[in-house]
């Protein structure tokens, strides 16, 4: 017989030891799992009780028991949606080009307006050149196709434009309102993907 908590396992069996009934393992499964999750919040309040940082967790995701552990918390982020961003990647017939383009803006995504900024300002045409590696006329075509698929927007300032990615697809953060405004009302602004 091998002992398990305040169970024994007798071949086939699981015997509660103090009241000698057959256990359903269903139901011993389902006690062990709840244990483990009262066990682990324990730890986890005591730990931030101690001013500590608690580093896992363990999330009951899709009926099914995880550990999470937190990357780089204090660093920017950016959000992508993914039920949106699948489809852009399978609905829209963007060509490759523009597809690299939107991958590259995500690193340049701003907060709140959800822009491009590069290097403290909004890029010229020469630095959207220079950091997406396109020719000026394929950069134009990008553009076309975003703006067709109501991906960005781009609004002229007295030096050139300003690039608006849609919050709905990939964003910043919390979203100025002028930004939510501009694509609340963009296909993107409802999908809805069981992934």
């Amino acid at each position: 017989m091998v002992q398990i908590s305040k169970y024994i396992s007798d071949g086939n069996q699981i015997i509660d030891i103090m009241t000698a009934e057959v256990i359903d393992t269903k139901g011993i499964i389902e006690a062990k799992e709840q244990e483990m999750m009262n066990t682990i919040g324990n730890y986890q309040k005591e730990i931030n009780d101690l001013g500590g940082d608690v580093q896992y967790y363990v999330n009951k995701k899709r009926n099914i028991d995880c550990t999470v552990i937190k990357i780089k918390e204090k660093y920017l982020f950016k959000k992508v949606f993914v039920t949106s961003f699948i489809s852009v990647v399978k609905k829209s017939n963007l060509s490759i080009n523009t597809k690299a383009f939107l991958f590259v803006c995500q690193a340049y995504l701003s907060f709140p307006y959800n822009s491009i900024f590069v290097d403290g300002q909004y890029p010229d045409i020469n630095k959207l050149i220079e950091i997406s590696n396109l020719k000026k006329t394929s950069l134009y075509q990008v553009f076309k196709e975003l703006e067709k698929e109501e991906l960005i927007k781009k609004i002229k300032d007295g030096h050139g434009f300003i690039i608006y990615i849609n919050p709905f697809v990939i964003c910043s953060g919390l979203v100025h309102i002028d930004t939510y405004n501009m694509f609340k009302n963009s296909k993107w602004s409802n999908i809805q993907i069981k992934v």
